[in-house]
């Protein structure tokens, strides 16, 4: 009689891709948030500037593009999701159960996208912090654009 567990690593491979394919989405979606982000805050800058046109204009622009990449990112999400739920499911059929909630707690250990994010140690977000600073003085000390006039085309 096979056992539960060795059902489930014969699916390793399967079980690392999904992992693999759900983490690269994710990935996706956090660049996208991140250049939405930076498309509204120039909008928010050419707002406070009064420069109503070119907010206007960003709107049309920068933020829809990059509101669809978003929407694109989210549906390879969605996508990557749906294959982890139909992995499960038919697990849970070969498991001979045919439960899906009981299949999929069978599953978790085994999964690293169902793995809460791990939260940054001190030292690990004082890092980041000193990283992301240093590449923001490194962007607009080489920037071509003119650092004093954020709402402009850059």
């Amino acid at each position: 009689m096979t056992t539960t567990e060795e059902i489930i690593s014969k699916h390793s491979e399967k079980i690392d891709t999904i992992d693999n394919d759900i983490i690269m989405e994710v990935v996706g979606v956090a660049q996208a948030v991140d250049a939405l982000r930076k498309a509204l805050d120039k909008v928010e800058t050419c707002l406070t500037e009064r420069d109503f046109e070119k907010a206007s204009s960003l709107g049309y622009g920068d933020v829809s593009s990059e509101f669809i990449f978003l929407q694109r990112t989210l549906g390879g999400l969605q996508d990557s999701a749906l294959e982890r739920q139909r992995f499960i499911s038919d697990l849970a059929v070969e498991l001979g159960n045919g439960n899906y909630e009981e299949t999929e707690s069978l599953v978790k250990p085994y999964m690293k996208s169902f793995q809460p994010r791990k939260e940054l140690t001190k030292e690990e977000l004082e890092n980041k912090i000193a990283h992301e600073k240093a590449m923001k003085e490194f962007r607009s000390k080489y920037s071509v654009a003119d650092s004093k006039k954020p709402c402009n085309n850059n």
